[in-house]
């Protein structure tokens, strides 16, 4: 019986999903359609963040109208890139910084 390859033309159908079968162009996501749902959490801590120097009549209000904002974002055809690595930084950063700021604010 002769080694090496038996099916030359057989693909495993678990191969379809690794970036050699697929090619380049379809493995990465270059684009979001619509606005993530990760945007949500930081813009979260942004309005609790400035919670203090708003009035607490207009807070609610002004959530209310960001999340509606927001979940017209999420649906609507409009390409997002995706973040790079700066972008990662940047949000690891906040995410730090805003920890930090609402733990202080917690034990005060």
């Amino acid at each position: 019986m002769q080694k090496g390859n038996r099916w030359p033309d057989f693909t495993p159908p678990a191969a379809r999903l690794f970036r050699r079968y697929r090619g380049r162009f379809l493995h990465c996501r270059s684009q979001f359609l619509g606005v993530p749902l990760s945007y949500d959490i930081p813009l979260m801590t942004a309005l609790i963040l400035i919670q203090p120097l708003v009035p607490a009549e207009a807070f609610l209000p002004m959530v209310n109208l960001m999340f509606a904002a927001l979940a017209v974002a999420h649906v609507a055809s409009v390409r997002v890139p995706s973040p790079n690595n700066a972008m990662y930084l940047a949000i690891t950063v906040f995410a730090v910084g805003a920890s930090a700021v609402l733990a202080q604010r917690g034990l005060s």
